[in-house]
């Protein structure tokens, strides 16, 4: 794809999951870091890259730069439930308590099922001490995990 087109920041995004699959995390930061290169002016915007970095760097332990990088992946793209839990995330990882509660609770909103963006909710209500809410998200995820393991083949 890249011979046929050498501006292609879906494939260089691609290449980055491809190499982070395969844990040559220098290899997918690098082409992550193209797609992004080429990807900042896309109309329309593609936040794609900004979540899959998001989650890289949160793996890595970089939070700071994983919560940057989700918020403006939720910002290209409001609508997207995983952008809002990855920025929730690093969020919590940085122990950003309320401001994790308010991306993470945008992301069960915008997708109720999305069962690990109710634990992660959970878990900061917790910190919060709010606590009936905490246990309210834990057992939608406990419902949403024993549906998703029964529908399992």
């Amino acid at each position: 794809m890249l011979e046929i087109d050498p501006k292609s920041y879906r494939a260089y995004d691609n290449l980055g999951l491809a190499y982070e699959g395969l844990n040559d995390l220098p290899k997918a930061i690098s082409h992550y870091k193209r797609a992004l290169e080429l990807s900042a002016n896309a109309d329309p915007p593609y936040d794609w890259v900004y979540g899959n970095m998001s989650n890289l760097l949160h793996k890595a332990g970089d939070y700071e730069k994983a919560f940057q990088l989700g918020a403006e992946a939720a910002h290209r793209n409001p609508y997207s439930a995983r952008n809002f839990f990855l920025t929730g995330r690093a969020l919590a990882k940085l122990e950003r308590w309320e401001l994790a509660a308010k991306w993470l609770g945008q992301a069960a909103a915008l997708d109720p099922k999305y069962a690990e963006a109710r634990y992660q909710l959970a878990m900061v209500l917790r910190k919060l001490g709010r606590t009936s809410e905490a246990d309210a998200q834990l057992a939608a995820f406990r419902e949403i995990n024993a549906g998703q393991t029964k529908n399992r083949r």
